[in-house]
């Protein structure tokens, strides 16, 4: 595990490349529809550019992860956002309770007590055990979840942990 906590690694949001594609079909179904109705371009016009922006939107995203911090973009295009692990005080789950179903939200807090949340979901498991170990490598303190969503969450990713790091994890030390 060592290795791979000296590399630096990049995660693209984890879009399901079948998705873009029924998306691309869509697109080019309705431009064939536009020709056939006598040039109406208009509805073509329209869903092609929201498909596209979808697209752009969704390729935009990434979280890099490396030795000394990590770095990320999420769909609200304010530009990169860096941390270095030595500026982190602290990081925990939190119950987000804004849609009919809770999710589990990854936070972490700064030592100027700025708090930053780190858009985990958007990402593959890997890169979510990547940086709780790398958390755990700087001695961050983590802080147990106390809700079924967040401990749900925390568990799966410590269990991927486990699967990528072939049996690795803070509480075990190995």
């Amino acid at each position: 595990m060592s290795n791979d906590l000296e590399k630096t690694f990049v995660f693209q949001h984890r879009t399901n490349k079948a998705i873009m594609g029924v998306v691309g079909i869509l697109c080019l179904i309705t431009i064939v529809l536009a020709v056939l109705k006598g040039n109406d371009w208009i509805f073509a016009a329209v869903f092609s550019a929201i498909g596209f922006c979808l697209y752009v939107a969704l390729a935009n995203v990434k979280l890099e992860i490396s030795p000394d911090g990590f770095s990320y973009r999420d769909l609200n295009f304010k530009g990169s956002r860096t941390v270095n692990f030595a500026e982190i005080e602290k990081a925990y789950f939190e119950e987000d309770r804004r849609g009919e179903i809770p999710v589990a939200a990854f936070w972490v807090q700064l030592r100027d007590v700025r708090r930053l949340r780190v858009p985990l979901r958007l990402f593959p498991m890997r890169a979510s055990a990547l940086l709780l170990a790398q958390l755990d490598r700087h001695e961050i303190p983590i802080a147990e979840p106390d809700t079924v969503t967040t401990q749900r969450a925390s568990e799966q990713i410590r269990n991927a942990q486990v699967k990528i790091f072939g049996g690795w994890t803070r509480r075990t030390g190995a």
